[in-house]
């Protein structure tokens, strides 16, 4: 079959890439060395039968950094699928939100803009996550991680320190409570923002 992909906002670093499906679990590329300039502008490729999965795999500076997208296709041998592909699906940020004085409201979305953050290109947002925050006492913690990554449940410092994400927004409640979602790059994200403002270097999210 054949799918025609869109590559969207993608880092200026990023590219050339080798193309795999899923379908040989990821072992011989079939395509090679496609640049980011002619994935940007659409490109139409012949893929195997039964792919459900194309692995875009970055070789330049970004060698090694790849990126799994899903294909919808229907049956062989002439179907074409096109797939926008939204690199920043792949990514995430954290931050820290200053608010010193003594007893002050829980920040809000409204309050966060997620694009002044730290973006992490590196560290895939479906695995465990280490956010090395180096706080301060009037700092509320954020971060913020695509839907399509899944929930993070657990957050871990130490094995005195660590507890659940989720909950109400409650300087009472968890570290983290439920997150609220909003959209950043196209991208729809899960926001999390502390409870509470705390000092503290790196912690652990899963």
């Amino acid at each position: 079959m054949y799918i025609y992909i869109v590559l969207t906002s993608v880092g200026d670093d990023a590219g050339p890439f080798n193309l795999y499906s899923d379908v040989d679990g990821y072992v011989s590329a079939f395509s090679s060395n496609v640049s980011k300039a002619t994935l940007e502008a659409g490109y139409s490729v012949e893929v195997a039968d039964g792919t459900t999965i194309i692995r875009i795999v970055s070789t330049g500076v970004c060698n090694g950094t790849y990126y799994d997208f899903s294909v919808t296709g229907g049956p062989p041998p002439s179907t074409t699928t096109t797939t926008t592909l939204n690199l920043y699906e792949n990514y995430w940020y954290y931050g820290k939100y200053n608010l010193p004085g003594g007893v002050v409201p829980i920040p809000t979305e409204f309050d966060i803009d997620v694009l002044t953050g730290t973006l992490v290109t590196l560290s895939h947002p479906s695995l465990p996550i280490s956010i090395p925050f180096n706080s301060a006492n009037d700092d509320f913690l954020w971060f913020a991680t695509p839907v399509s990554s899944g929930l993070k449940l657990q957050w871990y410092i130490d094995i005195l320190n660590q507890g659940e994400i989720g909950g109400a927004v409650s300087r009472f409640g968890n570290l983290f409570p439920d997150p609220v979602l909003v959209t950043y790059n196209g991208v729809l994200m899960n926001l999390y923002i502390s409870n509470y403002r705390t000092n503290l270097s790196t912690i652990t999210i899963s």
